[in-house]
């Protein structure tokens, strides 16, 4: 299924096609028209396409790890209230 796609980086494993739907990609470049895509070829239907990066999920970052910590505190209580 993934035949061309077997020296892409785990990240980009699901990756496919959008236009006939085909595993068969060569990666192009790691910035397509913006920072936050990916460039590939389809190698069936020979069509260029971006895919935007980290679909479903966010890359690892501090700033992430921040917030996270953050949203997990408890709520500050105000004395006589």
């Amino acid at each position: 299924m993934m035949s061309g796609s077997t020296d892409l980086d785990d990240d980009f494993r699901d990756v496919i096609c959008p236009h006939c739907e085909s595993g068969d990609l060569k990666l192009i470049s790691l910035f397509g028209s913006s920072v936050s895509e990916v460039m590939f070829r389809c190698l069936s239907c020979r069509t260029f396409f971006n895919w935007i990066k980290w679909q479903g999920r966010l890359p690892a970052s501090p700033a992430v790890e921040i917030v996270e910590t953050i949203s997990e505190k408890p709520e500050p209580k105000i004395a006589g209230a």
